[in-house]
This record gives structure tokens, C-alpha cells and sequence, in this order.
């Protein structure tokens, strides 16, 4: 996936994300695009890693900072206390509505992100990077990490499961 196309994606992430009112900042966009990168085709070549307590790609940091250099995406008005959160520029709308149409998938993953319950948003990019890295012990180094309770962790694993099986894959026409 070239540059552009990144750029692309990422705008349509932060876009989807307000449609819903939800926060869009850095933490969030990259759970979402690690959530994208490890359940669909073509791969976007972010190159999630481990950082701190979850999925993590400077090369989305980077994009962030060039759509923001380039004043595509600006920092919103509202202030919160998990830090900025993005929104996209009177610019980055013209652009962004100038590329291809938001990729259906997307959607469907900015749907189940949103479908979670605030708490557990975060958790479940993590629990996606376990099952991926860990398989069976993936509840256990969730666990080990005191981010959430057993339940949290059993109903999250569960998600990301399903959406790794391609459940929330848009249907193909017969």
C-alpha cells in the first residue's frame, strides 16, 4: 500500500470515528488501524509492535504528524483528559472526499470498535495482539497486565476472535 493510500485510510479512520462521537485521539486511531491491518486484505503496512500497553506503529504516528504538518487534520476544540483529539480540516474533508469512497470494512471495524464499551476499547487492540502473539495464554498476559477484570478480558478476547474469523466481514453478493 503506497503513502497516499495510508494517508487515505487514516483520514476515513478519524472521519468514521466522529461520525460516531467518539474520541479520535492517537491511542484510539492506532487500536483501530492495528484492528484493520490484522483482519483484512490488503495488509496496510503499519507495522504494529508492542509499546507500552498495546499495539503501536510510528508509521501512523508519522502519518498523523504529516496530515497535521500539512493541515489536513487538526487538534479539536474539546478537551479531554486521555489527551488531543484529532479532526479533520475543511482541507483534509475537500481531500479526503476527492479519494476512493471509505473502504465497507473499515466501517465494519470503526462499528465494532464503537461497539464496545468505552472502558474496553483500548482492550480490545490489545486482546487482538495477544491471540495473534500468545494464542491459548492470551487471557493470561492480558491478566498479568492489571488492565482489566476477567470478565472484561473473557467478553474482549471474544470480540477479537470474531472478528478475526471474518464475522464482521461484509456479506458477498450470491
Amino acid at each position: 500500500m503506497s503513502p497516499r493510500e495510508q494517508e487515505i485510510v487514516i483520514m476515513h479512520l478519524i472521519s468514521e470515528l466522529r461520525k460516531r462521537s467518539v474520541w479520535t485521539g492517537a491511542p484510539f486511531i492506532q487500536t483501530c488501524s492495528y484492528l484493520l491491518e490484522k483482519t483484512y486484505e490488503p495488509v496496510h503496512n503499519f507495522k504494529h509492535y508492542w509499546f507500552r500497553r498495546g499495539p503501536f506503529s510510528s508509521v501512523v504516528s508519522d502519518i498523523l504528524a504529516k496530515l497535521r504538518s500539512q493541515e489536513m487534520i487538526a487538534f479539536g476544540p474539546e478537551i479531554c483528559t486521555s489527551g488531543p483529539a484529532y479532526v479533520c480540516t475543511e482541507k483534509g474533508t475537500d481531500w479526503v472526499s476527492s479519494c476512493p469512497s471509505v473502504d465497507p470494512r473499515l466501517v465494519l471495524i470503526v462499528e465494532r470498535f464503537c461497539a464496545q464499551p468505552e472502558n474496553q476499547r483500548l482492550l480490545l487492540g490489545r486482546a487482538m495482539f495477544m491471540l495473534l502473539k500468545f494464542a491459548d495464554d492470551a487471557s493470561q498476559r492480558l491478566s498479568e497486565l492489571g488492565i482489566a477484570g476477567i470478565d472484561e478480558i473473557a467478553s474482549t478476547l471474544s470480540s477479537a476472535k470474531e472478528l478475526l474469523r471474518g464475522q464482521c466481514r461484509p456479506a458477498v453478493a450470491a
